[in-house]
């Protein structure tokens, strides 16, 4: 905050002019572009000295790993840093055509709701 907006803000509100709230409000946004700027500007990653790459969001990891199609996640020697803090990246694992084609046939099947599953375990004596 600059010399005048801490004038005008030492000020009680009911001496403060239309003028100087004004000021307070413009110089409070020019004040917010720049740290939105700032944000901006700053890398998405950095290198670590081995060369691996760590992303500051996924999001970022994500599209540098989609522009890379040829190559596999553990190729690309990057990672990206998640909302707990972990270092983590993108598994090369592809399911097997038998295991999806199980899980397919999971995801389509019968369901029951709990309270026939609690009549069920009763039936079987199991404590619920």
């Amino acid at each position: 905050m600059n010399k005048a907006t801490a004038v005008i803000a030492s000020k009680p509100l009911s001496e403060l002019h239309v003028e100087d709230l004004q000021k307070i409000i413009r110089e409070t946004f020019a004040e917010l572009i720049r740290e939105i700027v700032r944000q901006e500007q700053r890398p998405s990653y950095y290198v670590e000295d081995s060369g691996h790459k760590i992303f500051f969001n996924e999001y970022s990891y994500s599209r540098f790993v989609e522009g890379h199609p040829d190559k596999l996640p553990s190729e690309l020697r990057a990672s990206f840093i998640d909302a707990q803090g972990y270092r983590c990246h993108y598994s090369d694992y592809e399911m097997k055509p038998a295991v999806a084609a199980r899980r397919r046939r999971r995801a389509s099947g019968k369901t029951i709701s709990s309270e026939e599953m609690k009549r069920r375990l009763r039936k079987l004596e199991v404590a619920v």
